[in-house]
């Protein structure tokens, strides 16, 4: 029986939750008793290991949060209509969470299961893995993401609103036009003929891009002050060490950018629709975050990304391209 595309995805969901909890099952045990862990000392200690942290691209962590995706955030309880907004709603609760979903359970019907979800933004997920690990709170969990939520999200929104406002042709003149600088790469063909871009050449393109932009035709004063605010909140961001100061310059260019972002739309580079995506609203939880677990090279997909190149790229490569998943998995 071919399954429409909203069950396809639940199933899809379900089984990811299942194989979750099959990985994690020794952590309902040790997480209360201990476990004896070799130190790097060699020194033998109990630990007590609990999930923490869940570093993820949005994607993957309304998937683990069970929240619904591009509807609602998975830390708090914002509404679609305010992700653009400059504000954090109530913060969610793995207890109140598992509750939610436990009501939906009980419901005779799948429209009033759904109805009772819709509510708190959830999905239909009854065994989600995390319900009963000892410690974990999944949506507190949720930590920045440097790759994916700034490099290969907003700077990449950046870029395009720059693009349209400026146009290809002139924006790539100027990239050709800047000087030779040791650890700097010199985009000699422009941005705009780039496919697929990478984080790596996002983060080159942020060293240069407000250089690039200043007294350019179609790129106003509002302009390049979102801009570098939006770059200012890139670079304090990525500090290897905070202190409530450089959180409160870290909190000043997010508000700086939400004073000036309408700029975008009132000059046509921006939809109408605004700025209700996400990855925008993750700003928000960036510093609360960096107190709580650290500065955000602890948590940045990009480590674990590399391995996308020996378990995916070099096994396609060894494949003959034909029917290469199977061959890919052996």
């Amino acid at each position: 029986m071919d399954l429409s595309a909203d069950s396809a995805c639940l199933a899809h969901a379900q089984l990811f939750h299942h194989a979750m909890r099959i990985i994690t099952t020794s952590l309902h045990t040790a997480s209360p008793n201990g476990i004896e862990l070799i130190g790097g000392d060699g020194a033998v200690r109990l630990g007590f290991p609990v999930v923490a942290v869940y570093a993820a691209d949005y994607p993957e962590q309304a998937l683990v949060t069970c929240t619904r995706y591009m509807q609602t955030c998975p830390k708090c309880f914002v509404s679609r209509d305010e992700l653009g907004e400059h504000v954090i709603q109530e913060p969610r609760n793995q207890k109140e969470s598992s509750r939610t979903i436990h009501h939906a359970c009980q419901q005779s019907a799948r429209a009033c299961a759904d109805a009772v979800l819709k509510d708190h933004g959830l999905n239909l997920i009854p065994d989600a893995f995390w319900i009963g690990l000892p410690h974990c709170n999944i949506h507190d969990a949720i930590t920045p993401d440097i790759l994916h939520q700034l490099y290969q999200g907003l700077v990449r929104h950046l870029c395009s609103w720059l693009q349209t406002l400026i146009g290809d042709a002139e924006l790539d003149a100027r990239f050709k036009r800047m000087p030779r600088v040791h650890g700097v790469r010199l985009f000699s063909k422009g941005i705009s003929c780039l496919t697929q871009v990478s984080g790596p050449e996002h983060r080159e393109i942020c060293k240069q891009l407000l250089g690039c932009i200043v007294d350019a035709p179609g790129a106003p004063a509002g302009v390049i002050r979102a801009t570098c605010s939006l770059l200012d909140f890139l670079e304090i961001a990525q500090y290897r060490s905070h202190t409530e100061a450089t959180l409160g310059y870290l909190v000043d260019a997010l508000d700086r950018f939400h004073s000036d972002k309408d700029v975008f739309i009132n000059l046509g580079a921006r939809s109408p629709e605004g700025f209700n995506f996400e990855k925008l609203h993750s700003l928000e939880h960036y510093a609360d975050s960096i107190r709580r677990f650290g500065t955000t090279d602890n948590y940045n997909t990009e480590a674990s990304e590399r391995l996308h190149i020996d378990y995916t790229k070099d096994a396609y490569r060894a494949s003959n391209k034909k029917e290469f998943l199977e061959q890919m998995t052996r």
